[in-house]
């Protein structure tokens, strides 16, 4: 008890709560364009898969914090070979051979005569 203060009592105070963490539910569809997605209900932790039917897109749509639905595309890129310097050189020698009219054979010089 406070003796300058009779009707002061200390109290103390319980540590706020954490919030606690939601999982956000997946669900997946098979869709031609993201625009199907759009017809389903939005949802707040809920993340709505689309998978375009030749395999080649992935559709993403959710909620995001400011209560809007965003929308994103995925696309499959094709694996595509590096070249290597050397190959890049011999193309670059026979482009500009092409310009010149040249080719990239040797010449050789018969000096038997």
């Amino acid at each position: 008890m406070n003796p300058y203060n009779n009707y002061y009592t200390p109290s103390y105070m319980q540590a706020p709560a954490l919030p606690q963490h939601v999982e956000p539910k997946i669900l997946s569809y098979t869709v031609d364009l993201i625009e199907q997605l759009s017809t389903l209900p939005p949802m707040p932790n809920a993340i709505y898969i689309g998978l375009s039917r030749d395999g080649t897109k992935i559709f993403q749509r959710r909620m995001n914090n400011d209560g809007l639905m965003e929308s994103k595309t995925y696309s499959l890129v094709m694996e595509q070979t590096k070249k290597t310097e050397t190959q890049e050189i011999l193309e670059r020698i026979a482009n500009i051979e092409k310009k010149i009219g040249g080719t990239n054979e040797p010449h050789v010089i018969d000096v038997t005569e």
